[in-house]
C-alpha cells in the first residue's frame, strides 16, 4: 500500500558554510546553482559566544557576476507606491534554525557576519555559524 499526497520534491545537500567563525564583515559562500529550483532550506546552526549575534544575507545572480539582495516590497502610501526594502536576517541567540528561501534567480549566495558585542570591535573566536543548504525542485 503506498503513501497518496502531493508529488515528491528532489532536493540536494549542499555545504554554505563549513568555516564556522565570524567576522566583523561579511564573508560569502561559494556562489551556489540554483537555477530550476525552488527553495532553499538554509539549515543554520549559530553559536553567539561573545558577539550579539550574526547577520545572513541572501543574493541571487542570473549569471553568477552581478549580485542582487534579497528584498521585501511594502506599501509607503496610499496612492499605491511600493518600496523595496533589502533586508538582512539576524539570529541573535545560539540556536539552530531552518531558513527557507525562494529562489528567484539562476545562483545565488549566503554572506555572514558577526554583530560585535559592546566589548569588542571585532567578534572573537567563540562565536561560529554553520550552515548547511537543502536545495529543492518541485512541490
Amino acid at each position: 500500500m503506498g503513501v497518496y499526497g502531493a508529488p515528491r520534491s528532489i532536493c540536494s545537500v549542499v555545504d554554505v558554510r563549513s568555516s564556522g567563525i565570524l567576522t566583523s564583515g561579511y564573508l560569502a559562500s561559494d556562489d551556489i546553482v540554483v537555477a530550476g529550483s525552488n527553495v532553499v532550506y538554509l539549515y543554520t546552526k549559530f553559536i553567539v559566544g561573545s558577539s550579539n549575534g550574526a547577520h545572513i544575507k541572501v543574493e541571487f545572480s542570473p549569471d553568477s557576476s552581478e549580485w542582487y539582495q534579497e528584498s521585501w516590497t511594502k506599501q509607503v502610501d496610499a496612492s499605491g507606491t511600493l518600496t523595496s526594502i533589502p533586508y538582512v536576517r539576524e539570529v541573535l541567540v545560539s540556536s539552530s534554525v531552518v531558513i527557507p528561501v525562494e529562489i528567484s534567480s539562476n545562483y545565488m549566495r549566503v554572506s555572514t557576519e558577526g554583530i560585535p558585542s559592546v566589548d569588542t570591535s571585532v567578534p572573537t573566536a567563540d562565536s561560529a555559524i554553520y550552515i548547511v543548504g537543502l536545495i529543492c525542485n518541485g512541490v
